[in-house]
């Protein structure tokens, strides 16, 4: 024999306590009367919990020891989970955090469990894990910044100079890692034209960069805004003979 009580929860979205009536089946599964000594039939107080649910995203607690230089893409596993609660407290949760996380300043993958942190009145969905699992990927932030580096001039002919005119500095763009390009100084530059070889005339040249430290900055760039010089050189300016002062001649 089975006892069978019946709570009609269509459209109630609140708690629910009251006294239903328990109606008995046999083992053919035919209802049976049954009545207590009162010749009451038997009922018994039933009480339902009623709570909404909600998918809700995962959002992991990390932060970077050096949020200055580094940045990191986080993604967590699974991205979201079902919870559930009463409904005014749902309609306020757009998300459930985790614990913190400190991720170290350098690049590479980093995974970890994480425990998630539930609001206050909130609970998981049965048989959902309470923890999720964190693949973070550190790399460092870019930057680009342009600096003058003086212009230098090598291979003249003893018999040539340059015409006035000809740039004396060159704009260059520095790019890659921002750690290392806040470091590199105009200082730190050099840009050269190599004449040798180059004859009185009008001349577009190629200049070449010069004293970047690639062990200090491996992964700087540094580019040219201007790819070719244009010089003009000439033979210098015959001197004139000085004017010679006159002698008198005596009588």
């Amino acid at each position: 024999m089975r006892a069978v009580a019946t709570v009609d929860m269509t459209g109630r979205t609140e708690n629910v306590e009251e006294s239903v009536n328990v109606v008995f089946y046999d083992k053919d599964d035919n209802e049976v009367a049954v009545v207590t000594r009162s010749q009451n039939t038997p009922n018994v107080t039933v009480r339902v919990t009623v709570s909404a649910y909600k998918l809700v995203n995962i959002h992991p607690e990390v932060t970077l020891e050096d949020d200055i230089y580094y940045t990191s893409i986080n993604q967590v596993s699974p991205a979201s989970v079902v919870i559930y609660g009463n409904s005014e407290t749902l309609a306020a949760i757009d998300a459930v955090s985790t614990q913190s996380l400190v991720l170290p300043a350098e690049r590479g993958v980093v995974t970890r469990d994480l425990t998630l942190v539930l609001p206050e009145g909130v609970s998981l969905k049965r048989g959902q894990s309470s923890s999720v699992t964190l693949n973070a990927v550190v790399t460092e932030k870019t930057g680009e910044t342009t600096l003058e580096a003086p212009l230098i001039y090598a291979g003249l002919g003893n018999d040539l100079v340059i015409a006035d005119g000809a740039p004396t500095f060159m704009t260059l763009t520095v790019s890659g890692p921002l750690k290392q390009v806040e470091q590199v100084t105009p200082e730190s530059l050099t840009v050269k034209v190599d004449l040798a070889g180059y004859g009185p005339g009008e001349w577009e040249l190629i200049p070449v960069i010069q004293g970047l430290d690639l062990n200090r900055f491996p992964n700087v760039t540094v580019t040219l805004q201007e790819q070719r010089v244009r010089v003009t050189l000439t033979a210098p300016a015959a001197e004139e003979p000085e004017p010679q002062a006159e002698t008198a001649e005596n009588p």
